[in-house]
């Protein structure tokens, strides 16, 4: 590894390359960004870098140093590059000019992460590796709530794998095509040289004539020395980079073929050095990747492993805990195990002496679930997994070291939904399970989404379209449940599925009719958490946390909108594959659009949940009173913590509305800006039932709307007092309900919609804020004058 005064050294010469560029590109590269115009449109960021591997920015191949001014943090958390080698190279990244802290990451074309730096607060990122031809990924992340600017660099160079000094005689090769021929390896290999000064790479090939392990020994050292093995196709198969005069040692089951042995000074100064490559005595076969252990390797150090493909291996475990160290040359502590079964998972970090953060993938390297507190304070995840294999690193903010307690805690879950049958296996209702996180959780085990988890269902897959103010997509606890229209290619400017809108690859914005679906007012992230929030023990959890969702955006910043737009985004929902549509919305009247949108979305099997409304009236408010007439709406009320029915919750009456109620005060749930916060009204209501009709989904997918209805309706079981709906909502006993098949297809004939309604074209939101507008001491005493609590006339 280059010591951090190269790293510096060559921030100095970027910093004064940039007083090359000119103003004029100076001023369009740090913009980045469009500002609210007087037609609404969104801050969105206009960056060059993408925000995913898929859009990340192409830097082409990497022959000489590129500079990239870039800006990130807020809404738009995270900006990738793609850059590629068409020979082994030493590649030098820096993160710099930074006002707001940034991690720096580097990933292979397989999106497996390669290195990292995180220093503290504005401090230089930097990354120095050797690696391999091939394509790569730069990500520049930013948790902050405001954005930073930042300057990115990538320097690519050979210098270290070609002798400056070819005249002068030495044992190893100064490059590859230079390399010492150690022949077969049919005994032990030993020798004695120098590297280092002017013989800046010693280099050695050896042929491994069948599948066996063998020992790479570097030690004697007056110098720090890294030792990579490397395929004669140029792939890093391992590498040893221990610091100062330490000895480098490797352990490598190897298949047979011809090898790189590369030794790479990291000081300036020469050194001294013994390599011995050791043949195990039989051969043996190498052991297969990513497949579960029941019983650590031979070959695993107590240390955690420092990589993904180095992780140490805990095989299937119920409880399992280890004291460890971390920091320094340490950067990395990498543990891998294997349910069986689906699972409830806790993993508990403590004993901590300075800042360590926590971190779950699963094989396929996705996050499943983070903690990073500030300081040396404890640390825990908890969550719920399917069966399969899982990463839990282990890594320092910035440089520190401490020693660690790391427990992983598992407890198998019943039978998981893949395995039932189609009728009647599951009991009804689902029996109790441990109760869910923490207060923050009520709303998750009020309506007994937890006891459905236990089975497996998790509305895996089910698309619902949130029709409301917007989703801040970028949000941690949402990104990865965010629905994406595969068939268009963003930033063209090309209706490529011919659907009627240009680039609306994750929904689309009907207020300023274009992609933009950021949220202005932080209601449609509220909404869009409720329902979809991952679950990885950090913020909220969603009732269907593996459904996806639709954002679609029809509320302007102060939370009205059109119900023109209101029916052509569930006409859009419709058409594009949404599975459930939910409206916290109301009208003052009847809207023949909606009603004909709503009417599409039953004649083409899509459920709606829509909120009952806030007025505390003695009938839903308006589109949630269709739920009279059609079979594929249901209106939504809402009850307290202490379970009974919100003041400010409208009623049933003599309407003929089908309702059930659900949680709808102190919700907590997703906000803007990786933020959370607490929120109140029927449109937290709403999203409840959108998210248990998921659940039911997942049991069963070939359940029509109606069913889905009635499934919701038949087992609300909840006695809500002051409601006169059909009751609360229940997961533990709607989904058995759907897996065993024993929905009827209806509840009822219901009565004609009562009289004409007079028509409107504006519309409103239900829910208040973080800061209710309405009268929260009257409501906390308990006092129902069944008048509109709220003072804002917006607020319906």
């Amino acid at each position: 590894m280059r010591h951090r005064s190269v790293c510096r050294s060559l921030v100095r010469e970027l910093l004064e390359a940039r007083s090359l560029l000119t103003a004029n590109t100076l001023a369009v590269e740090e913009s980045g960004w469009v500002h609210a115009s007087s037609e609404a449109d969104d801050p969105i960021p206009l960056d060059e870098a993408g925000d995913s591997f898929v859009m990340a920015a192409p830097l082409g191949n990497l022959r000489e140093t590129t500079i990239r001014v870039g800006r990130v943090g807020g809404i738009d958390a995270t900006d990738y590059y793609e850059f590629h080698l068409s020979e082994m190279a030493i590649v030098d990244v820096a993160l710099f000019d930074l006002q707001q802290d940034a991690t720096l990451a580097l990933f292979d074309a397989a999106e497996q992460m390669q290195a990292y730096s995180s220093e503290p607060a504005t401090t230089v990122e930097s990354i120095h590796r050797l690696l391999p031809a091939g394509d790569y990924f730069v990500l520049v992340l930013s948790t902050a709530d405001t954005t930073t600017p930042y300057q990115l660099a990538l320097s690519p160079s050979t210098d270290g794998l070609v002798s400056q000094d070819a005249a002068k005689p030495d044992l190893g090769g100064d490059a590859f095509g230079r390399a010492t021929d150690l022949g077969t390896l049919s005994a032990a290999v030993g020798l004695h040289d120098k590297v280092g000064d002017t013989d800046p790479a010693d280099v050695f090939l050896i042929n491994v004539p069948q599948n066996q392990s063998v020992t790479f020994q570097l030690d004697q050292l007056t110098a720090n020395v890294d030792m990579h093995v490397i395929t004669q196709g140029g792939q890093l198969v391992d590498r040893s980079r221990n610091a100062s005069t330490t000895s480098e040692r490797l352990q490598l089951n190897l298949t047979s073929g011809s090898y790189f042995v590369l030794l790479f000074p990291v000081d300036p100064k020469s050194s001294d050095y013994r390599l011995q490559i050791l043949p195990s005595a039989t051969a043996t076969s190498p052991p297969p990747t990513n497949s579960p252990a029941t019983t650590p390797p031979s070959t695993v150090t107590i240390d955690g492993g420092d990589t993904f493909n180095r992780a140490t291996q805990l095989g299937t475990i119920t409880s399992w805990q280890r004291r460890e160290s971390i920091g320094g040359p340490d950067a990395a502590d990498v543990f891998q195990f294997h349910l069986p079964e689906n699972s409830n998972v806790r993993v508990m970090l403590s004993k901590l002496s300075a800042d360590i953060d926590v971190y779950m993938f699963d094989a396929s390297y996705r996050l499943m679930g983070r903690n990073y507190q500030a300081g040396a304070v404890s640390e825990s995840i908890e969550t719920y997994l399917s069966k399969g294999s899982y990463f839990v690193i282990v890594i320092p903010h910035g440089n520190v070291s401490s020693d660690y307690l790391l427990q992983i805690q598992t407890e198998v879950q019943p039978t998981p939904a893949a395995s039932l049958r189609t009728t009647n296996d599951l009991p009804v209702p689902l029996p109790d399970v441990v109760q869910y996180g923490g207060s923050s959780n009520w709303s998750v085990n009020s309506v007994n989404a937890p006891e459905a988890w236990a089975y497996g269902f998790a509305g895996k897959d089910v698309v619902v379209a949130v029709v409301d103010s917007g989703v801040d997509r970028f949000h941690n606890d949402l990104a990865t449940n965010i629905w994406r229209n595969t068939e268009e290619v963003p930033g063209d400017r090309i209706d490529n599925d011919g659907n009627g809108y240009i680039d609306d690859v994750y929904g689309w914005n009907f207020v300023n009719d274009n992609a933009s679906v950021a949220d202005l007012t932080g209601h449609g992230t509220h909404v869009a958490g409720i329902v979809a929030s991952r679950s990885d023990g950090v913020g909220s959890t969603g009732i269907a946390f593996q459904s996806k969702i639709m954002p679609l955006r029809v509320l302007d910043a102060n939370g009205n909108g059109r119900t023109s737009n209101v029916a052509a985004a569930i006409m859009y929902a419709v058409d594009n594959g949404a599975d459930i549509i939910t409206l916290s919305l109301s009208s003052d009247g009847y809207s023949a659009a909606i009603y004909n949108a709503l009417v599409y979305a039953r004649d083409h099997n899509v459920f709606v949940t829509v909120a009952a409304g806030n007025g505390g009236r003695t009938e839903p408010s308006y589109p949630a009173i269709h739920s009279n007439e059609l079979t594929n709406v249901l209106s939504v009320g809402a009850y307290d913590t202490a379970g009974n029915r919100a003041a400010f919750s409208n009623r049933v009456g003599n309407s003929g509305a089908v309702q059930v109620e659900a949680p709808g005060v102190s919700v907590y749930s997703t906000q803007p800006n990786n933020d959370y916060g607490t929120w109140y009204g029927t449109s937290m209501a709403a999203p409840h039932a959108a998210g248990v009709a998921a659940l039911v989904m997942s049991a069963n997918t070939r359940l029509n709307p109606a069913q889905v209805r009635t499934a919701l309706v038949y087992m609300a079981s909840r006695q809500v007092p002051g409601a006169d709906s059909a009751g609360g909502l229940n997961a533990a006993g709607s989904v058995p309900l759907a897996a065993n098949a024993q929905v009827p297809n209806q509840i009822a004939a219901q009565p004609e919609l009562p009289g004409a309604l007079p028509v409107i074209e504006r519309i409103a939101v239900h829910a208040e804020g973080a800061v209710s507008r309405w009268d929260a001491a009257a409501y906390l005493a308990g006092r129902d004058d069944k008048a509109d609590p709220f003072t804002d006339p917006s607020d319906v």
